[in-house]
């Protein structure tokens, strides 16, 4: 399946994976695939999303993932100006215009333009993950305490996984978006006295 802001290609056969079709099914919650599943193939997606939640998905080991330039190219993401007010939001436009013409200005290359740019533009990501390691970042991404423009690549990757393997368990949280408490208590807080 393709398109611009979100693809996927596999070379994982369904007739492959259905002989374990019992060990998938009888997988529980919150635990891994059985690892020889790596050897049936790889999935490879191609998405947008802004460099800060890319930050998030790079941090998992066991894929590819490929380290984008982040320019100004592929824009803002708009998750972040749906969040302000309206009148924020056009102050955050003209802000951000103004730091686009001013980095441009720059005398510098794209690899060190790059560190000018605000995490929140998009960029092109790629990443390559067995079966087991693909269910593993799915279901955990999926989750509502993840940010929502990450959570949002995650359930695109659920879909194509259950469009493409019918037969595959997934336990991906795919709850709309709601406002969690939790989420607050994330933060890193000092313990003790600390000097």
């Amino acid at each position: 399946m393709s398109n611009f802001n979100f693809s996927y290609k596999t070379n994982i056969s369904n007739l492959d994976l259905n002989q374990y079709s019992s060990a998938i099914k009888a997988r529980p919650i919150k635990t891994n695939l059985p690892t020889f599943l790596t050897e049936l193939g790889n999935i490879t997606f191609d998405f947008l999303l802004d460099f800060g939640s890319f930050r998030d998905i790079q941090r998992h080991r066991n894929g590819i993932c490929r380290m984008p330039l982040l320019t100004a190219n592929l824009e803002f993401n708009s998750w972040y100006l749906e969040q302000l007010p309206d009148d924020l939001k056009i102050e955050a436009k003209n802000l951000i215009e103004k730091q686009i013409n001013n980095i441009n200005k720059l005398n510098a290359t794209s690899e060190n333009l790059q560190y000018y740019i605000a995490m929140g533009f998009n960029v092109a990501c790629r990443t390559t993950y067995s079966l087991p390691a693909v269910v593993y970042v799915v279901e955990l991404r999926a989750g509502k305490l993840v940010h929502p423009t990450l959570r949002k690549i995650a359930h695109k990757m659920h879909y194509a996984l259950r469009q493409e393997f019918p037969n595959l368990l997934l336990h991906s949280d795919l709850d709309l978006d709601d406002w969690d408490v939790r989420r607050g208590l994330q933060d890193i807080q000092s313990i003790g006295n600390c000097q």
